[in-house]
C-alpha cells in the first residue's frame, strides 16, 4: 500500500474467489438463463446451487405499470347497450370447417365477450344481424373501422 497525493492509502487489491464458488455461480446463472428459474428458493428445493447475482430482465419482468387511461373512462350502466366489435383478419390456422376470420363482440358493461368464427370477410354482416336478433337491447356498436371500411353492408 502507498499514500496518494490526497493523503489516502491506495491498495492494489485483486479479489480472489474460490474456483468452486465461481463454477457453482456460473452453473446457477446458466440454469437461470436456460430455464428461467428466478428464485433461489426454487433452486434450493431442487438441491441445486444458487446465485446471488442480479438479473435485470427478472427485475423488469416483475415491474407493474398503471393501466392506460384508468379513471377517465365511463362504462355503460346497463348490459348489452354498447358493443365493441373487432375482426381479426385471416389467421394462418384454418379451422376444419374452413373459417379463417375471428369476429368478436364485447359488452361494454359486463365485458362479456362472444367470439364468432367466419369463413369470409363478407360474412360479417350476416353475423352482425344474427347477433342483433339475439340481443335486441343493443343501442350502439363501436368497431375498429379499418376492418369494416370495404364492406357496403356495414356503414362505419
Amino acid at each position: 500500500s502507498e499514500l496518494n497525493s490526497k493523503g489516502q492509502y491506495f491498495i492494489d487489491f485483486i479479489p480472489t474467489v474460490s474456483n468452486t464458488v465461481v463454477a457453482g455461480t456460473e452453473e446457477a446463472e446458466l440454469r437461470h438463463r436456460r430455464l428461467g428459474i428466478s428464485g433461489n428458493h426454487a433452486l434450493r428445493k431442487l438441491g441445486l446451487p444458487t446465485s446471488d447475482s442480479f438479473c435485470e430482465n427478472c427485475v423488469l419482468a416483475k415491474q407493474s405499470a398503471e393501466p392506460i387511461g384508468k379513471g377517465n373512462r365511463r362504462r355503460e350502466s346497463a348490459p348489452m347497450r354498447i358493443i365493441h366489435s373487432d375482426l381479426c383478419s385471416p389467421v394462418e390456422s384454418v379451422t376444419l370447417s374452413g373459417e379463417r376470420y375471428v369476429l368478436t363482440f364485447v359488452d361494454d358493461y359486463s365485458l362479456f365477450c362472444e367470439v364468432r368464427l367466419i369463413k369470409e370477410k363478407n360474412d360479417i354482416a350476416v353475423e352482425f344481424k344474427k347477433f342483433l336478433n339475439v340481443n335486441d337491447t343493443v343501442e350502439r356498436f363501436k368497431v375498429c373501422q379499418g376492418n369494416y371500411k370495404k364492406l357496403p353492408e356495414i356503414q362505419v
